[in-house]
């Protein structure tokens, strides 16, 4: 099962940062076209799970992505909530594989340092203040 998981894991590897960044309609085609050569339920449930969050992402708020806050604190609390309860159930193959989904996201994310600590905002890559506006005084 590690072999699969893994493989899963390396495939969405993008996918999950295209889902952060709103990029919703390349995610879903590929989890489609991942749905049709899932051979068992891990996949199912990774993909599943894949499929739930393409939906909150897209502005359906009953899915639990949807609710995360988007800090570092928000994803780093939603990663230790979902290890926690795969750790405390027996799952079967199909929740291992929907759990693993969505720790693999929020790892993605948080690997990708997209989030501010606090406030909520996603940080722009590799962007630093021009002259202009680090020659500014702060002002209140």
């Amino acid at each position: 099962m590690e072999k699969g998981a893994r493989a899963l894991r390396q495939r969405f590897a993008e996918a999950f940062l295209a889902l952060f960044r709103g990029e919703l309609e390349s995610v879903g085609g590929e989890v489609e076209k991942a749905s049709a050569e899932a051979a068992d339920d891990y996949a199912r449930g990774y993909l599943t799970a894949l499929r739930g969050m393409v939906k909150a992402l897209g502005g359906d708020d009953r899915f639990y992505t949807a609710k995360i806050p988007r800090t570092r604190k928000g994803y780093e609390g939603a990663r230790r909530g979902m290890q926690e309860t795969a750790g405390a159930h027996l799952l079967s193959e199909f929740d291992a594989g929907y759990m693993a989904a969505w720790v693999d996201y929020l790892d993605a994310v948080l690997a990708a340092n997209l989030l501010d600590v606090e406030q909520g905002v996603e940080k722009p890559p590799d962007e630093e203040p021009g002259e202009e506006e680090a020659s500014k005084p702060d002002q209140p």
